[in-house]
């Protein structure tokens, strides 16, 4: 059940909830499927938007290196 997870994080991120429960809801779609492009690609929106962006370049560089073709924020 990625998606429902990665959803959350979205959700979160729209209503400008949590950050911090923001990725928690990535992290977990990430420890489900640690090839989920798409939970990669908001894990690195949200780090940007929180502030972290050498962490937020490493999960850019991972959704880029399963495909991503999208912007980041």
């Amino acid at each position: 059940y990625v998606e429902p997870w990665n959803n959350r994080g979205i959700a979160m991120i729209m209503m400008n909830e949590s950050y911090v429960e923001a990725l928690r809801s990535f992290d977990r779609a990430l420890e489900i499927d640690p090839h989920c492009m798409e939970a990669w690609a908001n894990r690195a929106n949200a780090l940007q938007l929180a502030g972290r962006g050498p962490e937020a370049e490493e999960a850019q560089e991972r959704a880029r290196a399963l495909g991503y073709k999208g912007t980041f924020i």
